[in-house]
């Protein structure tokens, strides 16, 4: 009969189930490494286990963990779950662009890809059955394209979420990722496509119709070109719209496209610095109620960097004449700051 003070005879499932607990509560990046490595020197078999999770969740921010990872992978080939990984344009992150390429190239499994503040990294690197069970990805850096002649990627994934932000990117990498995942994404992020402020280009509106079918959530920089308001009345699934901010004439002509869809929650911030102002725009915000109607599902407006607005005088009174209306309309307002 078998000791049962014996770690080692516990079931590998026991211990995966008892190192996950563990970490479910520690959310910092490095803690959990240095309590996987802990719990590596506890026997052999809680080993296995800790460089198993360790290698679920991987975070490369400097050339050295780089070179450590590939020296790892070649030894161990776990599969990979989560990839995030900085360039050298934050701080020491990785230095070498074919240290980054390899990295992406020798990694199993991934399921989730996230790269940050590399110069000029080629869309290349996103090629290969080595990302076959891609379904999330996330660039924040800027991309190359892979040929002069802007040819499309050969992609072998099909994404169910991609976040684009801080850069523009080529033609040829949009129209790629949106062919391959037409039928598949659900959420799109571009709330700082092209810079902290975000801008809509030619790239993502020429393509947009191929993925907006599909999408439930939707995150969009501020709108000002109409030929992009114009093509979110394809977005027919669409459930959740959050806008970084809008204005009155943007607001109406979104509302109108959006009349098709099935939206249940829209989230917007409002301009301006001070509180009369964003409580004005509040005002022409609900103004705009009997829009509502229009989209026949709207439950939840909810309206960001409201901070400042409970501050004016009269602003109770405004803000009540706001909720009521939107009640009126089955719409719940929510303010937050």
């Amino acid at each position: 009969m078998q000791n049962p003070t014996n770690l080692n005879s516990l079931p590998p499932e026991l211990i995966i189930e008892i190192l996950s607990l563990t970490l479910q509560s520690t959310p910092q990046i490095r803690l959990r490494y240095s309590l996987l490595k802990s719990f590596s020197l506890v026997s052999p078999s809680f080993q296995h286990a800790a460089q198993r999770l360790l290698f679920e969740d991987v975070y490369i921010y400097h050339e050295t963990v780089a070179q450590a990872f590939l020296t790892s992978q070649r030894e161990l080939d776990y599969s990979i779950q989560t990839l995030r990984m900085f360039g050298d344009l934050n701080w020491d992150g990785v230095e070498s662009l074919g240290t980054a390429g390899e990295v992406v190239r020798s990694a199993r499994g991934v399921g989730s890809l996230a790269l940050w503040y590399f110069e000029g990294i080629e869309g290349g690197v996103l090629e290969g059955v080595h990302l076959a069970d891609l379904s999330s990805l996330l660039l924040s850096t800027e991309i190359l394209p892979s040929t002069e002649d802007e040819l499309p990627l050969n992609l072998s994934f099909r994404l169910t979420n991609l976040r684009l932000s801080n850069y523009c990117y080529p033609s040829s990498l949009i129209s790629s990722l949106f062919s391959t995942s037409s039928n598949s994404l659900t959420t799109l992020d571009l709330s700082s496509y092209g810079g902290s402020q975000g801008t809509i280009d030619s790239s993502i509106i020429d393509n947009f119709h191929l993925i907006a079918p599909t999408l439930l959530i939707l995150h969009l920089p501020p709108i000002t070109n109409p030929n992009f308001t114009s093509q979110l009345a394809l977005c027919t699934s669409l459930q959740r719209l959050h806008l970084l901010e809008t204005d009155e004439e943007n607001l109406s002509s979104t509302f109108q496209a959006l009349s098709s869809t099935r939206l249940i929650s829209l989230s917007t911030r409002l301009p301006g610095s001070e509180g009369s102002e964003r409580l004005r725009f509040l005002c022409d915000l609900v103004r705009l109620g009997d829009k509502f109607s229009a989209l026949k599902e709207l439950g939840r407006l909810t309206v960001l960097r409201s901070a400042g607005v409970l501050e004016e005088d009269g602003a109770e009174i405004v803000l009540r004449s706001c909720m009521n209306k939107c009640a009126e309309k089955g719409v719940r307002l929510v303010l937050e700051k």
